[in-house]
């Protein structure tokens, strides 16, 4: 059989950009900003939860502009009218992984719709993040020759510094553990849409302000 088409339907999204503005006395800042964090999971968080509203302008500048473009890609799917609603970030936070842990344990980010994560100081070729799809695995399980995006359940996804990546907050995503003893860290990052969304006649409309 040669006439045929596969439709993938209802993906997971996760985009990726490049910030070249980012400077050595950025990082020092980062590492200065990490300094007797707050334990977690496996990793340790900075005290401040709203970073980008104190430091990184330019940074918090491209990370609202790259939102904007995920927005009207996946949720929108056009332009938008930023005077009638938009997305705001509502919290964010540096992480720090220490060499040779045992990463980060999987997790959503709740009471958010977009969240992200921008690479500071990774060792490149080595860390990843994982993403995976939340299904219940067929209860028939048939072992894949080579992996899709159809018959796969989880994505790895090699990380570098200065990279940045956005996701539906929802999609759960862990950091398995580390393979250098280099520290690794990141700033993270969640957002919420303000202002009129919804629609009033369908009985759905919401105005956050």
């Amino acid at each position: 059989m040669t006439d045929f088409k596969i439709n993938s339907l209802f993906p997971s999204t996760v985009m990726e950009t490049q910030y070249d503005g980012w400077k050595e006395e950025d990082t020092a800042l980062a590492v200065k900003l990490l300094d007797n964090p707050k334990p977690g999971l496996y990793n340790w968080n900075s005290k401040d939860y709203n970073i980008l509203n104190n430091h990184f302008s330019d940074l918090r500048k491209f990370i609202e502009n790259a939102i904007h473009v995920y927005a009207e890609h996946t949720i929108v799917g056009d332009k938008f009218d930023k005077s009638e609603y938009d997305f705001r970030i509502t919290q964010s936070w540096l992480s720090l992984c220490k060499g040779s842990a045992k990463g980060h344990h999987r997790h959503a980010h709740s009471n958010s719709i977009i969240s992200g994560i921008f690479y500071i100081q990774v060792n490149e070729g080595v860390d990843v993040i994982k993403f995976d799809n939340g299904k219940t695995p067929d209860t028939i399980f048939i072992a894949p020759k080579k992996w899709n995006i159809f018959n796969g359940d989880a994505w790895t996804k090699e990380v570098c510094n200065g990279q940045l990546l956005l996701f539906r907050s929802s999609m759960g995503h862990f950091v398995p553990p580390l393979q250098s003893t280099r520290d690794r860290i990141s700033l993270s990052f969640n957002c919420f849409p303000y202002g009129s969304i919804g629609d009033d006649s369908a009985l759905c409309g919401l105005t956050v302000n």
